[in-house]
């Protein structure tokens, strides 16, 4: 499907299945387009990647029922965005950016409406995307 394994299994794609390489996200990337576009992620000096802003992230419970809490650090004072997307690529949950302060931080988001299934969070800040799958039961 043109990803390697690891990186499927380390956003929570199944590698036994080519066809989730098609399936879009909520600004309308597909997983292909994500990590061909990390292949391409800009370069400060020489062979040295730009800085991680967003250097840790775990979600718990997960699989979820009511509401997950997700942990992150992040290595500067930035805003942060919050989006949980359906497999269908539509934005579920969405909340505005935020100034966030560099360290530790957490954010608890609802998912009581939601219909059980596999969901992806992204975690954004204006130079970079996390994604992890959610489950909700």
């Amino acid at each position: 499907d043109g990803m390697p394994d690891d990186w499927e299994d380390e956003i929570g794609l199944n590698k036994f299945y080519p066809e989730d390489r098609n399936l879009k996200l909520g600004d309308g990337t597909t997983f292909l387009e994500v990590y061909l576009n990390s292949l391409a992620e800009p370069k400060t000096g020489v062979g040295i990647r730009e800085l991680d802003v967003i250097t840790e992230m775990k979600v718990f419970p997960n699989p979820a029922t009511s509401k997950f809490t997700v942990q992150y650090s992040l290595e500067q004072n930035t805003e942060v965005e919050f989006k949980l997307i359906d497999m269908s690529g539509r934005v579920v949950i969405a909340d505005e950016r935020e100034n966030q302060y560099s360290g530790f931080n957490s954010k608890t988001i609802n998912t009581s409406t939601l219909q059980k299934g596999i969901y992806f969070l992204n975690v954004s800040t204006p130079s970079k995307t996390s994604t992890s799958k959610v489950i909700i039961l």
